[in-house]
């Protein structure tokens, strides 16, 4: 039956409908890597029957067993699938740069006007729901185990330990605004990097910071495809990635506690930190909404105080 969910026909595509595909999903994706390969999925499996469901879930297993960004490397995956090594390189980078643009955009926008009130107000609301944000991430994940070596937001533990506590070239409240960037724009949450580069080093420094965040997820899905299968296969890797997993989950609560030190710092942070995570347990709302709702809150709490 023509449409049906059993029906795995599917069509092959073309570099420039590749191309054309993730630069509107790198545009329009908000709410972090669940709701980003979920539309993607929509779109290459339900619209488009580029993959069958099975084809899918199989590229998507593989995303979690390898380090890097689990959305960005769907996109990578996929483009390889339909168009081979330009397919990756093409779907990667589509995928990426309108993310990365917008980013570097408020972050030239935040090293000019971060001081100005309203601004700072913003701020002010944005920090605890972003702490919220990493909870209802380290809730879900912990359930489950799985999503986890790969997730974006893994990567607040290193940039923590080394940029703020190693090099100290960043404060906790500048690592705080750059995860709320990540997390507001659309695309790929590592694009955190991005703005973090631009403070360090102007447009040059996003570039640099882009490109050195992003690079490995197309060397590991380009070398991890045929071997994923037998890697997950084997007891013995299989027990070492869930070890991985663990660790990772430890790392992820410990450094989202010294954030919240920093991000929760009165009991107006503390009512909206509490009614944003209970909002994405109870509700799942996409996080994007509750970042732009924890902004305008910021706005009329600064402005009273």
């Amino acid at each position: 039956m023509v449409g049906s969910e059993g029906d795995h026909r599917q069509s092959r595509a073309g570099i420039g409908q590749v191309a054309l595909l993730f630069l509107k999903l790198g545009t329009i994706t908000f709410g972090g890597p669940a709701a980003h390969i979920a539309m993607m999925e929509d779109e290459v499996v339900r619209r488009r029957r580029w993959l069958s469901t099975e084809e899918f879930l199989d590229l998507l297993g593989a995303t979690n067993l390898i380090p890097g960004p689990n959305s960005t490397e769907m996109a990578i995956h996929v483009g390889h699938r339909q168009a081979g090594w330009k397919g990756l390189l093409v779907a990667g980078c589509c995928f990426i740069m309108p993310a990365a643009l917008i980013v570097t955009a408020f972050a030239w926008a935040y090293t000019r006007y971060r001081s100005v009130p309203e601004v700072t107000g913003v701020l002010y609301g944005v920090k605890p729901v972003i702490i919220a944000v990493v909870l209802q991430a380290l809730w879900a994940l912990g359930r489950t185990a799985l999503v986890l070596y790969g997730s974006g937001y893994v990567l607040l533990a290193f940039l923590r330990a080394d940029l703020v506590e190693r090099w100290h070239w960043l404060s906790e409240a500048q690592l705080l605004d750059a995860i709320a960037v990540g997390q507001v724009t659309p695309g790929p949450v590592f694009t955190t990097a991005t703005f973090i580069g631009y403070l360090l080093g102007g447009p040059v420094g996003a570039f640099a910071a882009t490109v050195g965040i992003f690079l490995p997820a197309f060397f590991f899905v380009g070398v991890s495809g045929p071997l994923i299968p037998r890697i997950r296969r084997s007891p013995t890797a299989s027990a070492f990635l869930d070890g991985v997993n663990a660790a990772s989950l430890a790392l992820m609560a410990v450094v989202t506690y010294r954030l919240g030190r920093a991000a929760v710092v009165g009991p107006a942070t503390v009512a909206l930190a509490l009614v944003s995570t209970a909002l994405l347990l109870r509700f799942r709302i996409n996080s994007a909404w509750l970042v732009l709702g924890g902004a305008g809150a910021g706005l009329l709490l600064h402005g009273r105080a």
